[in-house]
């Protein structure tokens, strides 16, 4: 992955990605139906992830549910190596705030984190 080769020699150890909702298991139907059609895309990512996480970054994965649009902050949680429960959404600006405050705060380093509204 170019951007961990770049990482390795500039030095950077801090990376935060998005990846995607549909990576974690499920038995929900609806996602279940979106993982087999899409399922070229979620091998990519899941590859990608595999990538991350063997590497000696310290990597945050961020699994958003389905993205919206909107001006006003709804704020967001986050749940360790799960998706937060009873959300199904997110705003980009609520997303944007997750990804600053944990590149910030330098939490939840080498682990992957479900995020969603409040």
């Amino acid at each position: 992955m170019a951007t961990l080769q770049a990482m390795q020699q500039t030095g950077l150890k801090r990376l935060v990605v998005v990846s995607g909702a549909l990576l974690y298991p499920s038995r929900n139907p609806l996602a279940l139906f979106l993982k087999k059609l899409m399922a070229d895309k979620l091998m990519d990512g899941r590859a990608a992830e595999d990538a991350i996480i063997s590497s000696d970054t310290s990597w945050t994965l961020v699994r958003p549910p389905r993205l919206l649009e909107g001006n006003d902050k709804k704020g967001y949680r986050i749940a360790t190596g799960a998706r937060p429960r009873l959300t199904w959404s997110l705003q980009f600006v609520d997303l944007a705030d997750c990804l600053l405050d944990l590149c910030e705060q330098g939490t939840c380093t080498r682990e992957i984190v479900g995020v969603a509204s409040l």
